[in-house]
């Protein structure tokens, strides 16, 4: 599986997106942020891997 390493900013704006989609639609905004891919991804860390960029 491919490691990813999300910048501070690529988190906020994924959070941001959430908070969007929570305006019109709480329930899919609540499985999004609760979504294990995302939620294990969307972490920032320290290790190498491939850098998502906002």
């Amino acid at each position: 599986m491919l490691d990813l390493e999300w910048k501070a900013t690529a988190v906020a704006d994924l959070m941001a997106i959430v908070d969007y989609i929570s305006d019109d639609n709480s329930d899919a905004a609540q499985a999004l942020k609760d979504d294990d891919a995302v939620r294990s991804s969307a972490r920032p860390h320290a290790s190498s891997g491939t850098v998502i960029a906002s």
